[in-house]
């Protein structure tokens, strides 16, 4: 008989800043027939205790073995991928045809700012964590990152836990991308932007890193390809040039220097947003 811990060959743990694009990309991973990524489980934030982490996937993996995973799922049955999800959810049973060499992964955003206990916590421990979990458990580090300048201006307007003043902002932006950088050389990182231009590509490119192949147990989700317009970003929560264009000027002030290592300009990208 194959144990649980024999058929999943590879662990993975995948965070990122919120509002940067990992619900999109768990969702699109997520279709992969080999990979299985399971969304924010209680506890997973606590990578200080590592017991804590080996239980969850302990717990991943036997479920697993039973052919199901649980899951956050809204009231119509689907996944919940969001950080700080809208309406009734539910941590539920979703069936799940489990098969040698699949990839078990665990989705946690970096805490916010509101997270008093975790977000500093989890940044000092994010290296030596990610180096354990490659080294000792044999896992992957996925992360995927978002021009702060929407980043940021999206924690100021989506959720009340993540609202602060700018200058906060940037500065627990620039540090949790730092903390990714930090772990590149073990780790897969990749961009919103590159994501949304060519889906497919990156997703592939993923896909290897994973070690697993591109089948699909259904269709990847629909992406947009506006997302990063200024435009798009006003409509969508009503606001004006005038209200983010202070905003847009410290972002660009005090992001710009750990910004340009993702290969980001951000007084170029901010010209194209107030013109």
């Amino acid at each position: 008989m194959i144990t649980p811990e024999a058929r999943a060959n590879t662990r993975l743990y995948f965070t990122a800043p919120s509002r940067s694009g990992s619900s999109l990309l768990v969702a699109a991973l997520n279709c992969l027939k080999d990979v299985v990524i399971v969304n924010e489980p209680p506890d997973s934030y606590k990578i200080d205790q590592r017991p804590v982490i080996d239980t969850i996937f302990s717990s991943i993996l036997a479920n697993l073995g039973e052919g199901f995973i649980m899951q956050r799922l809204d009231t119509h049955g689907e996944d919940v991928t969001d950080t700080f999800p809208s309406g009734s959810i539910s941590w539920q049973r979703k069936e799940i045809s489990f098969t040698p060499g699949m990839v078990a992964g665990i989705k946690k955003s970096f805490p916010s700012l509101g997270n008093k206990d975790y977000h500093n916590l989890f940044l000092d421990e994010w290296k030596s964590f990610a180096g354990w979990f490659v080294k000792e458990r044999k896992g992957k580090i996925l992360a995927i990152v978002r021009n702060p300048l929407y980043t940021i201006l999206s924690w100021k307007t989506t959720f009340e836990p993540l609202r602060s003043e700018t200058t906060k902002q940037c500065s627990a932006w620039n540090r949790i991308a730092s903390a990714i950088l930090s772990t590149k050389d073990i780790s897969y990182v990749t961009r919103f932007e590159d994501l949304v231009e060519d889906p497919l590509a990156e997703i592939s490119r993923i896909a290897s890193y994973l070690g697993v192949g591109l089948d699909k147990r259904q269709e990847f989700p629909a992406v947009r390809k506006n997302t990063n317009s200024l435009d798009y970003y006003l409509k969508a929560r009503g606001l004006s040039v005038g209200n983010v264009g202070e905003d847009v000027a410290v972002i660009v002030d005090q992001c710009q220097s750990v910004a340009s290592k993702f290969g980001y300009n951000l007084s170029q990208d901010a010209g194209k947003m107030v013109k």
